[in-house]
């Protein structure tokens, strides 16, 4: 896998796509976790009265209430990265840093191309959604923002369960089973192309508003955290301009 493979992952979690790498991943154990946590299903037609659509629906409510949020991802030696994102006023656009192997991109996503920084200061590269080698997955989430990304992931929902036992600071939080291939959208086509059809283990950190707040996994043995915080805080994203680039969009 290529360096910009792994930066159009970074772009794709930034835009809440969440994948950590791929490749021949194994998914999150789905074993109970260790003691007895008080949870309640939220799955379909529990006594709880709460359902999985209406959990995937508070969700995007939440968000479209919203036009911005800022996100950090930190998957130890996998890499790390932070994003601004700008959405629902207009076209979703992403401006994101990310470090793999002391190696550090900075790229712009905007209008459905992608500009990545060739070093620190450089001028960018842009790709489009024409590129034989990437077009396919750049047409798949440049357009897309936080709404249609959640909405996709919450297809793939097999059972989400709400674990007091792990809420903190004010979150509450939802332990979910996924099934990627159920899923839509580029999250779909991401988890597609690593080959994994197993599935996936999940937890959602929601705030009283139901704003999602912090995403966690393990995937191949490595714990990955995405923090989502400055909900509707405005962001000003530079898009490069002519100057700006190395070469233009293929």
């Amino acid at each position: 896998m290529t360096h910009f493979r792994r930066v159009a992952v970074v772009a794709a979690t930034g835009s809440l796509l969440f994948v950590a790498g791929c490749g021949a991943h194994q998914p999150a154990a789905l074993d109970k976790p260790s003691g007895s946590p008080t949870s309640v299903s939220v799955t379909a037609g529990t006594q709880s009265g709460t359902t999985k659509a209406t959990f995937v629906r508070n969700l995007l409510s939440a968000i479209d209430s919203k036009t911005s949020v800022h996100i950090t991802v930190s998957s130890g030696p996998m890499g790390s990265g932070a994003a601004d994102i700008s959405y629902g006023a207009g076209p979703t656009t992403i401006e994101a840093r990310g470090t793999e192997n002391r190696h550090r991109t900075m790229f712009v996503v905007a209008r459905g191309i992608v500009y990545v920084q060739q070093g620190p200061g450089g001028k960018f590269l842009m790709i489009g959604k024409n590129d034989p080698s990437y077009g396919s997955l750049l047409r798949t989430f440049t357009n897309i923002g936080p709404h249609d990304s959640v909405a996709g992931f919450g297809k793939g929902i097999v059972s989400a369960t709400k674990d007091k036992a792990k809420n903190s600071n004010g979150l509450s939080a939802y332990r979910l089973v996924v099934d990627p291939t159920k899923a839509t959208g580029a999250f779909r086509v991401l988890m597609g192309s690593s080959g994994i059809s197993e599935l996936m283990t999940f937890e959602f950190y929601v705030d009283s508003g139901n704003l999602l707040r912090r995403i966690t996994a393990t995937v191949d043995g490595q714990h990955t955290i995405v923090n989502l915080t400055r909900w509707g805080k405005p962001v000003s994203i530079a898009v490069p301009t002519s100057s700006d680039l190395v070469t233009p969009a293929a």
